[in-house]
């Protein structure tokens, strides 16, 4: 492959990379906040998958052009991306976990005490109108 589109290539991957970089401090930002949104990490999550999927095509098209005496450190930089990746997409998954689990729990804790909440409820209103009467 001719230079100089083996460096529009290697142009078009560290844009990729780049953009992947500020979502993945997205992630981490949005992880670390007091009050997590499920919703922003799973959007910041299809956005890691989209974009890491055009970083595997460009990734590809470039090792089957590289020179053989370069593609070893091609590869490794690609694979340490692609750990990057792999670890964010991992915390921010495990992070939408925990949360579902944690509003499961107060759901299903408030359906079973709001019954007895109700009945007390109840017991002292009436208790409060027989006594008015």
């Amino acid at each position: 492959m001719a230079d100089d589109a083996m460096n529009k290539l290697k142009k078009k991957r560290a844009s990729v990379r780049t953009t992947i970089t500020k979502t993945v401090k997205n992630i981490e930002t949005e992880i670390n906040k007091p009050e997590v949104s499920v919703d922003a990490l799973e959007e910041l999550l299809e956005h890691i998958k989209i974009y890491s999927e055009d970083l595997n095509a460009i990734n590809t098209e470039i090792e089957n052009a590289v020179d053989i005496t370069e593609l070893d450190n091609e590869l490794k930089s690609a694979t340490e991306y692609q750990d990057k990746i792999i670890t964010w997409t991992f915390r921010a998954g495990k992070k939408i976990r925990e949360l579902s689990k944690n509003n499961s729990t107060e759901i299903s804790t408030t359906s079973k005490v709001a019954p007895e909440v109700l009945t007390q409820n109840f017991v002292q209103k009436k208790l409060m109108l027989n006594y008015r009467s």
